[in-house]
């Protein structure tokens, strides 16, 4: 998988660019202006997406320590035996305003070998890359949310 990318303007559209990155539908760049979290989930199932939390929490309490990092990849590599080299996620930091966070996309290596994170951050220009060691130790391990997505079609989940 690859991540589309396009850097954002201004202060808001961060929620979509994360989804384009992830999607590479550009008709969601449309909406990069709402900031509105409940229309943003809605026209996620409207897509027919479903968001799947991994991690919760609100700036303030504990961002994800690196056990949980360790503890996903090794997951998602069990999970997936020769499959996916990476898993998409959204990821939400802590943003530039107190209070409010900030969404990226990761690509989470679960290939064995594999050792490169993917990010689409869309303050910047490029996407960015790190090695497992150097993801762990950068604000975007530092995670309040961490989101997966998946089909709404209960045949998906046998």
């Amino acid at each position: 998988m690859t991540l589309q990318h396009r850097q954002q303007h201004g202060q808001v559209g961060c929620l979509y660019h994360s989804l384009y990155a992830l999607l590479g539908d550009e008709a969601l760049l449309e909406h990069a202006n709402d900031v509105s979290a409940p229309r943003y989930y809605a026209r996620l199932a409207a897509a027919g997406m479903l968001v799947s939390s991994l991690w919760c929490t609100e700036p303030g309490f504990s961002s994800t320590p690196t056990a949980f990092w360790e503890s996903l990849r090794r997951r998602f590599t069990a999970a997936s035996p020769g499959g996916a080299a990476h898993a998409p996620l959204l990821v939400n930091i802590g943003g530039a305003t107190p209070g409010w966070l900030h969404q990226v996309a990761v690509l989470l290596p679960i290939s064995p070998g594999e050792d490169i994170v993917h990010v689409s951050d869309s303050n910047f220009h490029e996407p960015l890359q790190f090695t497992w060691d150097g993801f762990l130790h950068s604000d975007y391990a530092q995670a309040y949310r961490v989101e997966m997505l998946g089909p709404a079609d209960l045949d998906a989940y046998a």
